[in-house]
């Protein structure tokens, strides 16, 4: 086996054990003035339990960045990996020049910080940021401060990353 074949399967080896790595599926939202903007993020994890800090990574470049920076809030809301409508509408790796409102006729609601949160979420969060990373990757990170949550009836399962499928298609 060459140095490339090694390579490869090294890093497909690092893959299959991420895949196994329980996660779900969320819209990260965020909006300043009457600007508002969502990504689907893939997974979310708590990090700290005084005060309650979730870590939340976010496709780099993505037009929710100055939201978040200006507004220094935003909320997580859970999303069914099925559900095809918010897919289409969120996944989309969207610019800056983008300039429509993608939670027009959709049911939102709002907790604290007024960032738009999914009325049908089995589970919701609002945050204030506290820390941002910028990792030199395809992904920042966003560490949020939990100043209200939303509980529905039931809450997302957990799962593999390969059952929720790639994001943000180039």
């Amino acid at each position: 086996m060459d140095q490339t074949e090694a390579n490869h399967a090294k890093i497909e080896g690092i893959r299959q054990a991420c895949d196994r790595l329980p996660t779900a599926l969320y819209l990260l939202s965020a909006r300043h003035g009457d600007n508002r903007a969502g990504i689907l993020v893939p997974g979310v994890q708590q990090c700290a339990a005084d005060p309650i800090l979730l870590s939340v990574p976010v496709r780099a470049g993505h037009r929710i960045d100055p939201l978040i920076r200006d507004s220094h809030v935003f909320a997580l809301s859970a999303v069914r990996p099925e559900d095809r409508a918010m897919r289409r509408r969120f996944e989309l790796h969207l610019s800056a020049e983008e300039h429509h409102d993608p939670f027009d006729a959709l049911a939102v609601l709002t907790l604290e910080t007024g960032a738009p949160i999914l009325r049908t979420s089995p589970v919701a969060f609002d945050c204030e940021v506290v820390r941002h990373g910028d990792m030199d990757a395809d992904h920042e990170l966003y560490i949020g401060r939990v100043l209200a949550a939303r509980v529905g009836s039931e809450g997302p399962e957990p799962t593999r990353a390969s059952l929720i499928g790639a994001l943000h298609p180039e």
